[in-house]
This record gives C-alpha cells, structure tokens and sequence, in this order.
C-alpha cells in the first residue's frame, strides 16, 4: 500500500471574484405617503 495516497491534499481553485451589483436609481420618496394605516378612532371619526 501506498501510504501518499492517503496523505495527499486535494488543492481547491483560487476563489472567484464576485461581481459587484449594478446599482439601480432610487424612486424619490414621497413626503405625503401615508406611514401607517388608518387607526380604528380616525375610521370611526369620518363617518
């Protein structure tokens, strides 16, 4: 038997580079939009 079978270490590629994202535009936010829906009392207080 041959014992450098056995001690052998199986070497692994170089690590590809990822690639970066491409970044997309962002939407303007909206100042109005509503944070939270409507809360029950508000809902009650409308009609």
């Amino acid at each position: 038997m041959n014992s450098d079978n056995r001690l052998s270490v199986k070497k692994r590629e170089a690590p590809k580079q990822k690639k970066a994202p491409v970044k997309k535009a962002k939407e303007a936010k909206d100042p109005n939009k509503v944070k939270r829906p409507t809360s029950a009392f508000f809902v009650f207080m409308q009609y």
